[in-house]
């Protein structure tokens, strides 16, 4: 929906319902260049907000897991996406697609938690929170993650809500047990 202050109307967007456009379930958005990307339940959808047109990001892309859960545009206009079983990384200049899965036995996965949230700190470093797995910061060196969680750091919970910055530095991180 799309509210307008100064004429008090609101307008009304539906989609059509197919895999390759997404659905009207949507749970993530974010505003990039006169552009809303929709995390849906199966896909993202780009629309733009002059012509009032959408379009899936990435043709035939559906969702394994029936849910975009989080997203983010970082400083190298990429746009990370969660789902249930991987983290996206969508290059939005070079329309170029990777996948990070979860696989105990590689170092540098991500966590088998789906990632609640993105995060670029002042840095540029790109941080990541799971649903139960910790926090992950990537590596763009070695392209993998190092994890960080009650075990092997001072992180208070391994579910992590939100990430933040201090105007100091230091990285604020809301976990279902607490703050670190």
């Amino acid at each position: 929906c799309r509210f307008d202050i100064r004429s008090k109307e609101a307008k009304r967007y539906t989609f059509p319902k197919n895999p390759g456009i997404g659905n009207n379930d949507i749970r993530s958005v974010v505003h990039y260049n006169n552009k809303l990307y929709l995390g849906t339940r199966n896909s993202v959808i780009v629309f733009d907000i002059k012509t009032e047109m959408a379009k899936p990001l990435i043709e035939d892309f559906v969702s394994e897991s029936s849910q975009i859960w989080n997203m983010m545009i970082d400083s190298k206009e990429r746009l990370w996406f969660s789902t249930s079983f991987a983290i996206f990384c969508y290059d939005l200049k070079s329309a170029k697609l990777k996948r990070y899965t979860y696989n105990q036995e590689q170092l540098g996965y991500i966590g088998e938690n789906y990632q609640n949230t993105f995060f670029e700190d002042k840095n540029k470093n790109i941080w990541l929170g799971s649903a139960g797995s910790g926090l992950f910061l990537y590596l763009p060196l070695s392209d993998s993650f190092q994890s960080f969680n009650t075990t092997n750091s001072e992180v208070i919970g391994n579910y992590i809500v939100n990430i933040s910055q201090s105007k100091m530095g230091y990285l604020l991180i809301a976990t279902n047990k607490g703050f670190s």
